[in-house]
């Protein structure tokens, strides 16, 4: 159980640094085009929430296993062999980045076909959409064809 425990929140790590990614982009160059215009309570808010969100992130995926073993005490710990647990994180990280790819290309391609739509906007426009969105592609790309290895450095204790 406390496996099982780990890699859900693994996933939900994976998910919140992808939220995290896809909300710092606008944050910044929002911040960036408009700092005249907005007040600095407004930017401290703004970057602490980012901030706030990857430091969970990256506490849920370095931390898991403490976190796992708070949750889930000796008492209720099933049995179940190492080699199930690896075939469940190959099947979660390969659905992540199954979901991840399915909804980021389509992003991509919209993002690519509107800046060409209007060829007289400056590409810096489109450039921090285009690059969160390829980002995105790299790692749900990642997920889905080398999740046996990301198991296989990723095993439950």
């Amino acid at each position: 159980m406390r496996g099982i425990a780990n890699i859900a929140l693994k996933i939900m790590a994976i998910y919140i640094f992808i939220d995290f990614i896809n909300e710092s982009y606008r944050q910044v160059f929002w911040i960036v085009n408009s700092t005249s215009e907005i007040g600095g309570y407004i930017i401290f808010g703004t970057i602490s929430a980012l901030l706030i969100k990857l430091v969970i992130s990256l506490l849920l995926w370095f931390k898991s296993n403490i976190i796992s073993n708070s949750i889930i005490n000796r008492d209720i710990e099933l049995s179940m062999k190492l080699d199930d647990y690896k075939k469940l994180q190959i099947v979660a990280f390969s659905v992540i980045g199954i979901i991840l790819l399915s909804i980021t290309i389509p992003n991509l391609f919209r993002y690519l076909f509107e800046y060409l739509s209007y060829p007289s906007r400056p590409l810096f426009n489109y450039l921090p959409k285009l690059i969160a969105e390829i980002f995105k592609i790299i790692i749900g790309g990642w997920l889905l064809y080398d999740s046996r290895n990301l198991a296989n450095r990723i095993q439950p204790k």
